[in-house]
Order: C-alpha cells, then structure tokens, then sequence
C-alpha cells in the first residue's frame, strides 16, 4: 500500500486590512499533500502553472527552510508538491512565480492543537523567537509570534529585580542656600538678579538613585510588555494567569517617567538579576520591531522544557535528585564536524539507580497505522541510539532509559534489550504523556490533570521498576 498524505489546509484565507492574501496552512509532523490548482491559486491561475511549480520551489526555499518545511514534487508525476514540516510552528512569506513578490503566506500550527499559553507559567528557561530579516512580509502578521511569551518572562524578572532597588549615580541640580563647588554660576547669575533668588545656588549633585536612566528604560519594556499580555492577541489563559501582576504593577510603577531605549545595554558590574531581565528586554524590543518578518518556535524545544518540569515532579514524588541538560564534555581532537559536548535533557539519581530520560516531539505514539511503520522505525532507532549512549556513560548497575513523547493520554511500551556478551540488561520505557489538547470523555483536560496524569504514571514506573 501506498504512503498516505493529508490534503492540506490551503482555502485559509488572511485578512490585513485592504491586503487579502491567501495562506497555506500546515502542521507540525504531519506530510501534506497540495494539488496545483490549490497552488496556483495563492499566485492567480495561469496556463502554464504546472511548469511554473518548479519555479515556487525555487523562489521559496529560503521561506520553507525557515520553517523547517522539506517541500518536493510528487514522486509519480502528478501536478502537486508535498509539504513535510518537521518541529517549528510559525510563519513565512510565499513568493510568487510569476512575478516574484510576496502572494500569500505559509502558517505552521501545532499537529496536536498545543496551546502555549497553557505551558508558559510552568517552564524555566527562555523560548526562543526566531526572527528573519531576509524574509519580510508586505502586511502585519495576522498570525502574530508569541511575544506574550517573553513578556511574561520579563514581568516575572522584573518583579524579582525590583526586590533589589538598583541604584545607580544621577546627576541633578538641587537648589541651595550656600554655595559649593559644583555651583552652576552661569545659571545662578542670570537669576541673582532677582532679590528673592540671591541666596538660591543652582549645586550639581551626584546622587545614589533607582530613578535612573537605565531603570527608566527598563520601565519602557515593562509598559509594552503590560500591553501585550493585556491585549486581545494574547491567548485568555495568559491574561488570566498574570492579571494580578499586570495590575499589581500598573498601580505601582510610576510608567509615565520613562525614557525609550533602541537597546538595553548590558554591564560588567550589573546585579545578575539586572543582566537577565535587560537580555529579555532586548528580545522583546527586537520582537516588537520584526512584526513585519517571517518568525518561528521550535516546538521540540517547548515539549523538552515541559518534559523536564514533569521529571522535576516525579523526582520530588520518588526521592532522588533531578539534573536537566547535564553535558557530558567531548575531548581530543576536534573537527567542525564533530561535537563538543552531550546533553542528556533529563538526569535522575536515586541511590544505586539511574534514570536517563530524553524528550522528542514526534508523532511516534499517536501512529498505529502499518503503512507509517518504515519511517518511523528509524527515526526511532536514532532516538533510541541516542539515549542508550546517554546512559552509558553511568557506572550504575541498574539503568532505565526513557523516550519520551507527545500524546492524547498517558501511554507506554515496556522493553528489555539484552546483552549476550557482557550478560547485562537495560530497560527502555516509550512514554506518552497528556500534551497539546487532550479529551477526557467530552471533557477538555486542563494543564494540570495532564501533568497530573504524567506525574502519576512515570512514578509509578519508576516505583514498580524499583520493586522487581
């Protein structure tokens, strides 16, 4: 039997105001097959559209390579191209092959309907935005990029750099009734002249204060970001979940004394605290100033964040201590090639036991269907390689290794691989946990009985494992 591939999304049509365009709509993971009239039609049907479908593939591999989209001709003639998105969401312009200008734009959703509103409150760590200046797009994005998400980081550092209350030196003219070094004569003779202002001295002093330029400027940031998870384009979830702060700071912070930066420039001698809410800061100016630009989220790296938050969970239920990105240092000789470093996603001591856990956003436990069995073995298979040589460099006798993926429900396979040379043996859990949106009957679950459901299974693996 032939590969099967969804007929993708293409009437979806964007509205930005007197510009109409049409899009071309895709999923994470999930191959698409578009046939040529549905092509044709995002640039204006011609008679020559199909030797033209060369020409889309050309103008817009810059566009498709952004987004991580593997686009071919179908392999047996027929006029229509496959789309195979791999991990980013976003979106990128679509240029025309006749006359070689932007026409319409290529979206990339979540293949599981995620919600990243939902996962913001709960990972550590930064999400990165991508941004292109090669690929500009001619109208606003209806599909905006999640700038919602760094606001949200921003806000939470915000409140914890404001514990300090930074000071820095100001300059400010204080009026006096003596003189002193730093008098401004200039400035007092033009007014001396006046008998009430003889004995007022214009003095320059050099004061400890928080109302400096830089916290001004970091103000500045803070009053877009207040905006932007207030505004209609954030998700609701979002706005609920930082409401209070949002308030909280619109009633505390003094946002019309502030001064607007084109960079928050970072010092040597600056708080940590101060450092990491200036580099969001400049993200956010960045983001703010690309809405014009072809943007993009690796999802990959979202589902390996949550994936470590459950991990640090199920640690705190099992005992043990929990390590995330833990890198294994590469030695010797070196090539531009080969790596420096391995970086296991999640480490879990306990005891005399270790567990090696990696997260991949694939599709691996939502397929069943036999036809897809080919291509996903030996994407497994690379999966599997990799955690088993995570694992390997521990001296523990009992291993347990863990790939760990998306899915509608908390799921896993159970497998032993054996050694008949050395005699030893190294169990491997598949799991699936809740992600994206999820159903309970009729019910939606929410983001806590998924990670709930997670928390819960993985520890009892973990427990059962620990008893046999």
């Amino acid at each position: 039997m032939g590969k099967r591939y969804d007929i993708g999304r293409y009437e979806l049509r964007i509205h930005h105001g007197d510009y109409d365009a049409r899009g071309l709509l895709l999923t994470t993971r999930k191959p698409s097959i578009i046939p040529l009239d549905a092509l044709s039609s995002l640039w204006g049907n011609k008679p020559d559209a199909k030797e033209r479908l060369g020409l889309f593939l050309l103008y817009n591999k810059p566009s498709f390579s952004f987004l991580s989209i593997d686009a071919r001709l179908v392999e047996d003639g027929s006029s229509a191209v496959i789309f195979q998105p791999a991990e980013k969401v976003g979106c990128a312009p679509i240029f025309s092959p006749v006359t070689g200008k932007v026409c319409a734009s290529v979206i990339v959703e979540g293949n599981l309907g995620e919600d990243i509103s939902e996962v913001l409150p709960l990972i550590e760590g930064n999400i990165e935005i991508t941004f292109s200046d090669s690929l500009p797009l001619p109208f606003k994005l209806s599909i905006k990029p999640p700038i919602y998400f760094e606001c949200a980081k921003y806000i939470d550092q915000y409140i914890r750099a404001q514990r300090l209350h930074w000071k820095r030196f100001i300059s400010e003219v204080k009026i006096e009734h003596t003189p002193a070094s730093s008098t401004l004569w200039t400035e007092y003779a033009l007014k001396s002249y006046d008998p009430s202002k003889t004995l007022k001295y214009p003095n320059r002093k050099n004061l400890l204060s928080t109302n400096h330029t830089e916290w001004r400027e970091l103000n500045y940031v803070l009053k877009l970001c207040l905006d932007e998870l207030s505004g209609s384009y954030t998700p609701r979830i979002s706005r609920l979940a930082y409401r209070e702060k949002v308030e909280d700071l619109r009633r505390n912070v003094n946002l019309k004394n502030i001064t607007k930066p084109t960079e928050l420039k970072t010092r040597s001698a600056d708080p940590l605290e101060i450092k990491t809410l200036k580099q969001i800061g400049n993200r956010i100016i960045n983001s703010i100033s690309s809405e014009f630009k072809a943007w993009s989220v690796d999802f990959s790296q979202l589902f390996e964040r949550y994936v470590q938050y459950v991990f640090q969970l199920v640690t705190a239920r099992v005992g043990g201590r929990s390590f995330c990105n833990n890198k294994f240092a590469v030695s010797g000789s070196q090539r531009s090639w080969t790596l420096s470093y391995l970086e296991p996603d999640i480490l879990i001591r306990k005891e005399d036991r270790i567990i090696v856990a990696d997260a991949k956003y694939k599709m691996h436990m939502m397929n069943s269907r036999a036809e897809s069995a080919a291509s996903l073995k030996e994407s497994f298979r690379h999966d599997l390689h990799q955690v088993l040589a995570y694992s390997s460099f521990e001296r523990d006798v009992n291993k347990i290794s863990m790939l760990v993926y998306p899915s509608r429900h908390f799921s896993y396979l159970h497998q032993l691989i054996h050694s008949s040379i050395q005699a030893t043996t190294c169990e491997v859990y598949i799991i699936g946990i809740p992600w994206g949106a999820c159903m309970d009957g009729d019910t939606s679950l929410s983001i806590d009985q998924k990670v709930s459901a997670a928390v819960d299974g993985i520890a009892t693996i973990i427990q059962q494992s620990e008893s046999s």
